[in-house]
């Protein structure tokens, strides 16, 4: 029994640690409030956290791990792709964690820290989940955190965003919750695992009807169109650590979150994807949400809601594996989640830089604040030619792979595939107009002459932030010299994926 219960620790160390770190940090900020001490010991606990998440990486892709706690159902299911979304939520987490020391005031640094990592409990808690009760649960969890740390700074404009995220966030989660119930009402279990096959004989009404809820319910959360209207103000309102989580991974995994349960319930081992109808359904979604938020995102004059409308174009491109849903197309999903996910931390953690010391988030008064801030200019610009899919960085890899995916599926949908390769296309051009022509051309590339006076004294003073920053510079460039080989391995984890929930 002792052995068990050893076994079912470790294994669940990705969830457990952040939550003993987090009492830490408040045990420890209540005795003496200090960034330093408390941001070492966050920072300290996560690495041990990524520690285990790799463990259960390297573990799962062999064996997938399913525990019930003699319950009758999997509450647990650490299959390879749920090890790699853990791993990469700790990671990103880690050199958040490390970043806000430099970055925060001494101000309710306790509250920060604490809400940080029950923020990245929930992240794995989500990733791990093998029962809708428990997904649903943990994504509540991880919604708190976010609500709070939207309002950290208590300003009029923070309080405002947190409340219209927590409006539709709760809309969402009443969504998923109806739809919960319906699942357990009719099949008699929440267990992903087992819905497949227990719900396979029901009325197609009954699937489209589930379909709608779950796509909406998990799609507020995921700032789909036209359910994004929350993420720009959140992520103007809120410290740039916590922009950088929101875009970086917490969108991210609800939209994995919605992969658990659209393969689950909804997914054809015959045809190796979903019915034509919710296909289509879905594309038409990925169309608008990677056009509309894109072309949006071309006007915006305030740093962070250009970087939070480019968040949700790539939420757009992300839906469109889903939405095509055969292995590859899955696989190429991943792959853009984990690319824009770096990416696009990066990018704000040096806008958090360039805001701290221009003490302004609007674009023109920060101009050639990068040829200052040299380190973060440079790291700025090549997560800007990242994003925009330059070759040979690694998201022009997961952008082709979505472009092949789309194309493949016009056997499936006919023009549409063609369609939707073009609109990728064609929005990835556009993209290069605010990548490059505004922010890089903007914040980097400057002549002496038109430097803006409040940026004339910025200077980088802190060694955390600037660790943070080229740590992620480093993860860009490994990720995208090792493109194929990081390519096989989220492939060999959609296949565990699969054989765990389809």
């Amino acid at each position: 029994m002792s052995e068990l219960v050893f076994l079912i620790s470790k294994y669940l160390f990705p969830i457990i640690i952040p939550l003993i770190t987090a009492i830490i940090v408040l045990i420890t900020g209540k005795c003496r409030e200090n960034k330093a001490i408390l941001g070492a010991i966050s920072t300290g606990g996560l690495f041990l956290v990524v520690f285990f998440s790799l463990c259960n990486l390297i573990e799962s892709l062999t064996t997938p791990i399913l525990l019930d706690f003699h319950t009758g159902g999997t509450i647990i299911a650490i299959d390879g792709l749920s090890a790699l979304i853990s791993l990469f939520s700790s990671i990103l987490g880690t050199i958040i964690s490390l970043y806000s020391i430099g970055y925060l005031e001494e101000k309710r640094i306790t509250e920060y820290y604490f809400l940080l990592l029950l923020m990245i409990s929930a992240l794995n808690g989500v990733a791990y989940s093998g029962d809708l009760i428990t997904l649903f649960v943990f994504t509540e969890f991880l919604a708190i955190t976010a609500y709070i740390l939207v309002a950290f700074y208590r300003n009029k404009e923070s309080i405002e965003s947190s409340f219209k995220y927590i409006i539709m966030g709760s809309i969402g989660a009443a969504l998923v919750l109806f739809a919960l119930s319906f699942v357990y009402i009719i099949a008699g279990t929440t267990n992903l695992t087992e819905l497949n096959s227990a719900l396979n004989d029901q009325p197609l009404t009954i699937y489209y009807f589930l379909f709608i809820m779950f796509v909406l319910g998990f799609g507020v959360k995921a700032a789909i169109f036209p359910l994004h209207t929350w993420l720009p103000d959140a992520h103007s309102a809120a410290p740039s650590g916590v922009s950088a989580m929101l875009s970086g991974i917490v969108i991210e995994i609800e939209m994995f979150a919605l992969i658990k349960v659209l393969v689950s319930i909804f997914y054809n081992e015959i045809l190796l994807s979903f019915d034509n109808i919710m296909v289509i359904f879905l594309l038409i979604i990925s169309a608008l949400t990677i056009t509309i938020p894109n072309l949006t995102a071309l006007v915006q004059e305030d740093i962070k809601r250009m970087l939070a409308y480019s968040s949700v174009y790539n939420i757009g491109l992300m839906m469109v594996g889903i939405a095509i849903g055969t292995p590859f197309a899955l696989a190429a999903t991943i792959f853009h989640i984990l690319n824009h996910g770096i990416s696009k931390a990066t990018m704000f953690i040096c806008a958090g830089s360039f805001i701290k010391e221009g003490k302004t988030r609007e674009i023109k008064k920060l101009m050639g604040i990068g040829t200052k801030m040299k380190v973060a200019g440079m790291i700025f610009a090549l997560s800007a030619f990242y994003l925009a899919a330059f070759p040979p960085l690694a998201m022009f890899w997961s952008k082709l792979f979505l472009i092949e995916a789309a194309i493949g599926s016009s056997q499936q949908v006919g023009w549409m595939g063609i369609m939707l390769a073009i609109i990728i296309v064609v929005n990835t051009v556009i993209s290069i107009g605010y990548y490059y022509g505004v922010l890089v051309k903007n914040i980097v590339i400057v002549p002496e002459n038109q430097i803006s006076e409040e940026v004339h004294n910025a200077l980088e003073k802190n060694n955390t932030i600037l660790a943070s920053e080229v740590t992620l510079f480093i993860i860009m460039l490994l990720v995208s010299i090792m493109s194929l080989f990081i390519w096989g391995i989220i492939c060999k984890c959609v296949d565990s994926f699969l054989s765990v929930y389809s």
